[in-house]
């Protein structure tokens, strides 16, 4: 939408860009900006001047342009007032389970993996505590609003076996570019293979200027890491028994030497 906003000075006449004045004397003057059907119009505006809407909050957009001495202005600037987004939630290990299962398999199948983002131990006795540090970095989002786009990330850690069944999980938080977690978890009762995963997942957000709101698209892993555990059971150190005693075995002593007497004198 263009506003124009003129002043008309009906006291001139326009010949050639001249103004022929109406006084006595009836002096060409040479209109200031143009001469518009026969009328000296005055120019509203500088070259690339703009002109600002204020904003509920008290931030401003820009409305109005000055093109060629003449205001461009867009309609509805109230949609240009970006508000602070409302952040999404995360969508849980179990929607990307099913992306990353291939990845995740191979975990079991490396025969040599190097963790250098989950330190911990690998194999553990079943039942038991252990403590594992999580160090995983990615990119860092874009949590300046202002502009029109908005990014968030947001990352947790679970424990699941071979086939993907998650058996612990923590808690999603917000991160910046960063996931360093200290996790303690109790390893699984039964003897078997697990893993533990630590993942990263991002939101891309843009202000959609036709209707005034924000517009958030898919959430997606952006990183991820993972240790296998084996639970066994340790080889530890033999108690040893405490011999029966002769009463345990006089039976069977009184029976060979029975046996040994008649192979004698039979």
């Amino acid at each position: 939408m263009t506003v124009k906003v003129m002043q008309i000075f009906t006291t001139y006449s326009c010949i050639n860009s001249k103004c022929l004045s109406n006084t006595e004397d009836r002096l060409l003057e040479t209109c200031s900006y143009k001469c518009e059907n026969s009328i000296c119009i005055e120019a509203v505006c500088t070259e690339n001047e703009i002109k600002y809407f204020t904003c509920p909050d008290g931030s401003k957009v820009e409305e109005c342009l000055c093109v060629s001495n003449e205001w461009k202005c867009i309609k509805s600037p109230e949609l240009y007032c970006i508000t602070e987004p409302d952040e999404p939630t995360p969508g849980g290990f179990t929607k990307f389970i099913t992306k990353i299962i291939d990845w995740f398999k191979n975990i079991f199948a490396s025969i040599f993996m190097v963790e250098q983002s989950v330190i911990g131990p690998k194999t553990v006795e079943p039942n038991t505590v252990h403590t594992y540090q999580f160090d995983i970095t990615v990119t860092m989002p874009d949590s300046n609003y202002s502009d029109g786009v908005y990014q968030i990330q947001y990352a947790n850690w679970a424990l699941l076996d071979s086939d993907g069944n998650i058996i612990q999980e923590g808690t999603w938080e917000k991160v910046n570019g960063v996931y360093s977690k200290s996790v303690t978890i109790t390893t699984p009762s039964n003897i078997g293979e697990f893993a533990l995963l630590g993942i990263i997942t991002h939101f891309n957000m843009t202000w959609d200027t036709t209707i005034g709101q924000w517009e958030t698209g898919e959430e997606y892993i952006v990183n991820k890491e993972a240790i296998d555990l084996k639970t066994e059971h340790s080889i530890t150190e033999p108690e040893e028994p405490i011999p029966g005693g002769f009463t345990k075995f006089i039976t069977d002593i009184i029976n060979w030497v029975k046996n040994l007497w008649g192979s004698l004198f039979g």
